[in-house]
């Protein structure tokens, strides 16, 4: 839409409003300012607004002229990432608390005990629950930290943020040996905040592979075809049955790339490994913006 008079046609809290006639008339223009404004049936909407100075003949400003893009889904889509990012943080805290606290406080008071008892008693039942215990404290605590260091990969191009959960898969892989193969003319800078939501159910079905495959070789395939990013993670595991859940993030996983516009799909057979492939559109990572791309 056009923008013809700036004070009486951005319907926006008076505020905001009065910002963008500052800016305008500071510096001549305005350029991307985003803002929610109220049409007029009521309803609220993003806008992006960008406007000019028109000046007269003696050199004053006559108007102002510009035009406004409707971003209300670009802003929907990034409050839905907030929240789910945001529900990852308390899911973490979560898990801290109720999982690793509790087994490193349980091995604590056991170690505790076994102080106390007289010598010569056998110890190796109230020790091996100890191990136990602390064994699966060690276990929540990488992935807490796992989870936490995946934070830092967030601003990264998709390529090197995947780079990375493998190689921390790499580091905490418990035997198995995880690959990443990025198809020939893949875009080595494709970004944008959707991308890792991406990155993220890569993590999930990594730490799967770890936890209840079995597997010995995981690899996570990139590739690009007819404008969609394709994700695949292909392991040689144990697989699943049809009465057996695939580990515990399914849900989590296509709710994320539902929230991307996109597909996921999980195959696997007992005994034969399992494969998980999503696709997204390349528009949706990169915000539409075509100069966030070069090639490999």
């Amino acid at each position: 839409g056009a923008i013809s008079n700036i004070r009486d046609q951005l319907y926006v809290e008076p505020g905001r409003r009065e910002e963008f006639y500052q800016l305008a008339l500071r510096d001549g223009f305005v350029s991307g300012f985003e803002v929610q404004m109220h049409r007029k049936d009521g309803t609220l909407v993003w806008i992006s607004a960008n406007a000019r100075a028109v000046y007269d003949d003696d050199g004053g400003i006559s108007v102002y002229e510009g035009t406004v893009e409707d971003i209300t889904e670009r802003k929907r889509a990034e409050e839905a990432l907030r929240e789910i990012r945001e529900a990852e943080r308390r899911r973490i805290a979560r898990e801290l608390h109720d999982v690793v606290l509790q087994d490193l406080t349980y091995a604590l008071q056991s170690m505790q005990v076994l102080q106390r008892m007289p010598e010569g008693l056998d110890r190796g039942q109230e020790t091996g629950r100890q191990v136990d215990a602390l064994k699966r404290a060690v276990e929540g605590l990488r992935d807490a930290i796992y989870d936490l260091r995946l934070e830092s990969v967030r601003e990264r191009p998709l390529v090197r943020a995947v780079e990375s959960i493998v190689e921390l898969n790499r580091q905490i892989g418990a035997g198995c040996q995880f690959e990443l193969v990025v198809d020939e003319g893949f875009p080595a800078a494709i970004s944008g905040p959707a991308g890792v939501e991406v990155v993220r159910v890569v993590q999930e079905a990594l730490a799967n592979v770890r936890r209840h495959s079995g597997a010995r070789h995981a690899v996570v395939t990139l590739g690009m075809v007819n404008g969609e990013v394709l994700v695949e993670i292909e392991d040689d595991g144990r697989g699943f049955g049809p009465e057996t859940s695939y580990g515990m993030g399914l849900t989590g996983m296509r709710e994320r790339v539902l929230m991307l516009g996109g597909d996921l799909e999980v195959d696997g057979r007992e005994g034969a490994g399992t494969r998980v492939f999503l696709r997204v559109g390349l528009a949706i990572l990169t915000g539409g913006e075509a100069g966030e791309l070069s090639n490999t």
